[in-house]
C-alpha cells in the first residue's frame, strides 16, 4: 500500500512508532501489477501513547481551591470565600472582594483584600480542613472547608480526550464521523493533517461559491404614465 501523508507527519514519527493512516481508496489507484494499493487524501490520526504527564501544581491547586469555603478566622470570625477564576476571591463578610494567587516557593494561597490586608492558606489544599495565617495578628490561625465546587461558569474547561494507542484514536475518528462530530473529529487528526484539512475545506467553499451562477437581476419597470 503507498500513501502520500503531510511531510511534517511524517517527520514527526519515530522508529517503531504505530500510528493509523486513513484516506481514500479508489479501484482506479489499485496497481495489480504491483500489487499495491495508492490511498488517496490521506492523513496521519494522531495518538498519545503511555501515561499522561504529571498535571502542573498551578493547575492542580486551583481545581481544589475553585468554589466556596467555609473560613474561620483567629477566635470568633466566620466568612465564607468563593473563589473564581482570574484571581478573584469574595468574601460574605468583611471585604467584598479580593485577590488570589499560588505561591509555589512559599507553599500557599495568597489573599490580598488591600493593600496591607491579606491571608493566606497553606499547600496542599485539603477540602476537609486547610489552615492559613492572617495579617491582623500573627497569633490567629484559619481554618477553611471546602463547601461546594465552583459554578458552571467557573468550571475548568474539560481536557481533550488522550488516546493511548492508535486503534483508539481511529475508533474516536469513526464515531465521530458517523455522528457528525466535526470538533471531536478534527482532534483526532495531527496538527498538520489539520491545517490539510481546514485549507481543503477553504479551497472547496471557494470553488462552490466561483462555479455557482450570480444571481439574476430583475429588471423594475416603471409606472407607466397616462396621457392626458
Amino acid at each position: 500500500m503507498n500513501a502520500y501523508v503531510p511531510e511534517l507527519d511524517w517527520r514527526a514519527l519515530k522508529v517503531g512508532s504505530k500510528v493509523t493512516i486513513r484516506g481514500e481508496c479508489r479501484r482506479d489507484r489499485f496497481i495489480r501489477q504491483d500489487k499495491s494499493l495508492l490511498l488517496d487524501s490521506s492523513f496521519v490520526l494522531s495518538a498519545t501513547e503511555g501515561k499522561e504527564p504529571p498535571p502542573n501544581v498551578a493547575v492542580a491547586v486551583e481545581k481544589v481551591l475553585l468554589g466556596t469555603w467555609k473560613v474561620t478566622v483567629g477566635p470568633q470570625f466566620e466568612t465564607e470565600w468563593t473563589f473564581q477564576r482570574g484571581g478573584v476571591v469574595k468574601s460574605s463578610k468583611g471585604q467584598p472582594q479580593g485577590r488570589w494567587a499560588i505561591e509555589e516557593q512559599n507553599k500557599r494561597v495568597l489573599l490580598s483584600w488591600n493593600e496591607k490586608d491579606w491571608e493566606s492558606l497553606n499547600l496542599p489544599l485539603d477540602e476537609k480542613r486547610t489552615s492559613g495565617k492572617s495579617s491582623h495578628d500573627a497569633g490567629w490561625v484559619i481554618v477553611a472547608t471546602k463547601l461546594r465546587g465552583p459554578d458552571v461558569k467557573d468550571k475548568v474547561n474539560p481536557k481533550a480526550a488522550v488516546y493511548k494507542t492508535p486503534q483508539e484514536v481511529f475508533d474516536a475518528f469513526e464515531t465521530a464521523d458517523a455522528k457528525s462530530d466535526r470538533p471531536t473529529l478534527v482532534r483526532c487528526l495531527a496538527p498538520e493533517s489539520q491545517k490539510e484539512l481546514a485549507i481543503a475545506s477553504v479551497v472547496g467553499f471557494l470553488n462552490r461559491w466561483q462555479s455557482s451562477p450570480p444571481p439574476r437581476r430583475t429588471r423594475r419597470s416603471s409606472p407607466r404614465r397616462s396621457r392626458n
